[in-house]
């Protein structure tokens, strides 16, 4: 079976498409179910160990608490397939685990904007002249706000958020300097407003 692409936004608020259909999840009934998703999207290939996920989730650091630990983990991951599916995406084991690692199925195709943000970046700091430039300029728009807003309060989150929040920052600082050497006083305007807005 081919599959499509899930889209995934975490930049400002969690937006899900699966090619071009919108994917809702009842986030106030399952929030750790949603939160888990968010941690394993933003992992990426390196994957997230089951024993941070439960400490991030459930904050149990008991080591005789593994049995309730796996199988609360695994009632997650179960009822992630369900929430998944009955809002329109195939019925597939989206999260397969390798040596205690949680991984994305990568039989689904995924484009992150935190991750597209960061391969943006770190390329704009390989190149010069008007290709950096624009590279800049494309992570600089895929910033839409803070990492999931609504997660805040939970520091595993917090600390991801700060170090998107710097990337971003430093890419106005980058961009702004060109733009003032270069006398492009209209970007550096829509710069500044697309900042005060954020």
């Amino acid at each position: 079976m081919e599959y499509e692409t899930l889209h995934v936004q975490m930049f400002g608020k969690f937006v899900l498409h699966y090619g071009s259909t919108p994917i809702a999840l009842k986030k106030v009934a399952t929030a750790k179910t949603v939160r888990m998703l968010q941690m394993i999207l933003l992992a990426g290939a390196e994957g997230i160990s089951k024993r941070e996920m439960i400490a991030t989730l459930y904050e149990w650091t008991d080591p005789n608490e593994t049995i309730s630990r796996n199988r609360n983990m695994n009632n997650l991951i179960y009822r992630l397939r369900k929430q998944l599916t009955a809002a329109g995406m195939p019925d597939e084991a989206f999260i397969v685990i390798n040596d205690a690692t949680c991984y994305w199925n990568d039989k689904i195709p995924l484009e992150v904007d935190t991750r597209d943000f960061v391969q943006l970046y770190e390329e704009a700091q390989h190149t010069t002249g008007p290709e950096q430039t624009a590279l800049y300029q494309r992570a600089n728009e895929l910033y839409l706000g803070e990492l999931l807003p609504t997660n805040m309060a939970d520091m595993w989150f917090y600390e991801k958020s700060i170090y998107y929040k710097e990337l971003y920052v430093k890419t106005i600082r980058i961009l702004e300097r060109t733009y003032r050497k270069d006398g492009s006083y209209k970007e550096l305007i829509d710069l500044y407003s697309r900042a005060s807005t954020i």
